[in-house]
């Protein structure tokens, strides 16, 4: 019989946390044993039929982010995340035609990586992670398939006061008709529509469910690419025509955690905020740290957002957060995070050290407002 989502978390929390020496010993052999999982897979006679007949290289970026994702659970100690996202990660890449089968096969794999680089006793608590993991993948694998029932019958938004031109603007993002989503974007425009009204109620909720489509296996990751360029360019069309207020809020910087290649979110927010009378400087996808400081010491704003989609990257947004603070020339600044990690996980933005969390762009709007009128 099947364990429930809540049963996996109550044993996930149980599993052992993994001490800074071992944290750091595994941290230092991870592009080794990366490479091992790589080889060895690779080596399999079988390998396209557990990939799917996927090319090698997106079973290599799997990987890649497997280790960022583990090494952000391990560093936050958040096995509520690891015991959550499991049964999405199996979800989204069998429906990319993955078996199953390779989890059980790969999960093996990482373990055979830690007796081949690790001494066993700074690897005995990262062992019994991955064997914990393999003991539940029958469970987590129907955890996967009853997630993707309960998905393909939700709806989104139903609520959306634009539902039916929200409709019209995915279709159209669906079908790369750039034309046709400017056209209707255009439109709203001539009708007086606020920059967040289009980008709350058209925008986002379209994006998220090119989002599911993808992880449902029913669009392919051009696409999902697609998509978002041809709004990259609605984006820059509509934020240099729609009309801006004469008020002058105070300055923000808005950027992405390095190796953090979801812009839309943070792009949107810079876009609110400068229509709010704020001086933006949005620093787009990927920023190193090192570049951000520099900036942060010469522009002086007095908030710094920062974005991220994918949970693996948040320990790296953690790191950020704390080169920024361990400056004595930016002590004043506050510091928002925002991102699908930290609307899913209740509390975890407390753990980056942040000042606050805004799930949304209008949040982060009222979120910067409250702080400057302090």
């Amino acid at each position: 019989m099947m364990i429930s989502m809540e049963q996996l978390v109550a044993e996930a929390i149980e599993l052992p946390s993994i001490s800074e020496v071992s944290l750091s010993a595994w941290s230092e052999k991870c592009t080794a044993m990366t490479a091992f999982v790589n080889e060895s897979m690779s080596a399999r006679s079988d390998i396209q039929f557990l990939i799917g007949n996927n090319p090698l290289r997106m079973m290599f970026d799997n990987h890649e982010n497997h280790v960022a994702f583990m090494r952000t659970v391990f560093g936050f100690g958040n096995y509520e995340m690891l015991a959550k996202t499991l049964p999405w990660v199996y979800r989204s890449y069998s429906a990319h035609h993955f078996s199953h089968d390779y989890f059980l096969v790969v999960l093996g794999v990482w373990l055979e990586s830690l007796s081949e680089f690790m001494e066993s006793d700074l690897s005995v608590e990262i062992r019994k992670i991955y064997e914990w993991i393999i003991s539940r993948h029958a469970d987590i694998v129907q955890m996967s398939k009853i997630g993707k029932a309960e998905s393909s019958s939700g709806s989104f938004k139903i609520d959306n006061p634009r539902l039916e031109t929200k409709n019209l603007f995915l279709s159209a993002l669906l079908e790369g008709e750039h034309k046709k989503c400017l056209k209707i974007a255009n439109e709203l425009v001539s009708e007086g529509i606020e920059i967040e009204d289009f980008y709350m109620n058209i925008v986002q909720p379209s994006m998220y469910e090119i989002g599911n489509l993808w992880e449902k296996g029913r669009v392919s990751v051009a696409q999902e690419y697609l998509a978002s360029a041809i709004v990259g360019r609605v984006l820059v069309s509509i934020s240099m025509i729609v009309s801006q207020t004469r008020e002058k809020a105070g300055k923000i910087v808005v950027a992405s955690a390095p190796n953090e290649y979801h812009e839309i979110g943070g792009w949107m927010i810079s876009d609110i905020m400068e229509h709010s009378g704020w001086t933006v400087r949005y620093l787009g996808a990927n920023m190193p740290c090192r570049d951000l400081l520099d900036l942060l010491r010469t522009f002086q704003p007095e908030i710094l957002a920062l974005s991220v989609t994918m949970a693996f990257n948040v320990l790296e947004l953690k790191s950020i957060i704390a080169s920024v603070r361990s400056d004595n020339s930016l002590s004043g600044i506050k510091i928002m995070v925002g991102g699908q990690p930290f609307n899913q996980f209740e509390g975890l933005w407390r753990e980056t050290g942040a000042d606050g969390f805004a799930s949304d762009p209008t949040e982060a709007r009222e979120l910067a407002r409250r702080w400057i009128q302090k």
